[in-house]
């Protein structure tokens, strides 16, 4: 066993393997590999602290650049160990977003590799948690954001890793990281107090415009498009869910209609989203 004059109690597995002890809990973190032995000794470090360099990182990334109100963000944040050694009781701090409110925010953790964390099922608002990190050793946090309808301005979530008293940090610079998204831009239908010009503008998907006949709207210079009608629905592409993936180049702003989700998808940002808030995908 060996004690640090900053109050750390190390120990030695006579299997191998060299340990910090969690005095409250008596949780063990492999700070580092040792040689086998049957005939171990220790130390009482009254005057000097023991201490060890650990390169702590961290990311967070919720795979998207835009947002809108009203809708909810995942973000994974992953927090890890470069080591050398082992670290027991890093800091991770998310602070709740400016604007977002404490409830509306829950987050999960996963330990792998050997690391745990203090989080335990579900909780609610800021993390501030205390992370056992042995080399190559993660904890990931999964966090779920309710934006507000009201929400306005650039959507920002920070994350912060810091060692503990006993362990160096040879790199400070991967222990932050922010992820930064925009509100989705909505378009809405312009002002225009000018005299109209007439133009003709048509969709079709069944091929049946016939070229040079007059039957069919060529004419498209400066048009708006138009559609109204008091007893006529408007029809688009009706797909299922697991049938999406016949559209093999979708492009942003494409439109169908879900017949598995029951509702009108838009491709925005890589991904198929339920058009469920009003102006905005």
């Amino acid at each position: 066993m060996f004690a640090s004059s900053t109050g750390e109690v190390y120990g030695s597995l006579n299997t191998g393997g060299f340990y910090q002890f969690n005095l409250i809990n008596g949780e063990r973190t492999l700070i580092s590999s040792s040689p086998a032995s049957n005939s171990n000794d220790g130390a009482h470090c009254v005057t000097a602290p023991i201490a060890f360099s650990a390169d702590l990182y961290t990311t967070t990334t919720d795979g998207v650049s835009t947002y809108a109100p009203g809708t909810s963000v995942t973000y994974t944040v992953v927090v890890g160990n470069n080591g050398p050694f082992g670290v027991q009781g890093a800091t991770v701090s998310v602070p709740v977003p400016a604007g977002i409110p404490a409830a509306n925010i829950t987050y999960t953790a996963v330990g792998a590799g050997g690391a745990t964390s203090a989080v335990t099922g579900t909780q609610n608002g800021a993390i501030n948690d205390l992370a056992n990190l042995p080399l190559n050793g993660t904890v990931t946090y999964t966090i779920t954001v309710n934006i507000p309808v009201t929400y306005t301005g650039n959507l920002t979530s920070t994350v912060a890793v810091t060692s503990p008293a006993n362990s160096t940090d040879p790199n400070t610079a991967n222990n932050t990281a922010t992820d930064t998204n925009v509100q989705s831009v909505c378009y809405n239908p312009v002002t225009n107090t000018a005299a109209g010009i007439d133009t003709r503008l048509g969709i079709t998907l069944q091929k049946n415009a016939s070229v040079g006949t007059g039957n069919w709207p060529f004419t498209r210079k400066s048009a708006h498009m138009a559609i109204e009608s008091n007893t006529q629905g408007f029809v688009v592409t009706r797909l299922a869910t697991a049938n999406l993936s016949n559209i093999t180049t979708p492009q942003e702003g494409m439109m169908v209609f879900d017949t598995t989700a029951k509702c009108l998808k838009i491709y925005s940002d890589g991904v198929w989203r339920c058009f469920s808030v009003p102006s905005c995908p």
